[in-house]
């Protein structure tokens, strides 16, 4: 069989995506083989959570800051007041 000669970024990107779906299907069955259900329950909460405090946090503040340093592309005042109140409600959120 006949393949194509592959540049070398293009070598080093495919071991690496290789490599790394190794590494995630090991996790998986790690995962997967472990007794305790709360493990996975855990898990869930920590993804959600860490989700929820970089999207309320880091992104949405960023994507406010930035749509108001951009004037020019006119976002309706709608979309600004939906933001702010994504940004308290992850804030309260996580004090809880």
């Amino acid at each position: 069989m006949f393949l194509p000669a592959l540049s070398s970024s293009e070598a080093i990107f495919t071991r690496f995506s290789s490599e790394l779906m190794l590494i995630l299907l090991k996790a998986l069955t790690t995962i997967r083989s472990l007794p305790n259900e709360s493990i996975h329950t855990d898990l869930a909460l920590w993804t959600f959570f860490l989700l929820h405090l970089i999207g309320g946090h880091f992104a949405l503040p960023l994507l406010l800051l930035l749509s108001w340093a951009r004037e020019s592309v006119g976002r309706n005042v709608v979309f600004h007041n939906f933001i702010i109140t994504w940004i308290l409600y992850s804030i309260s959120y996580c004090l809880l």
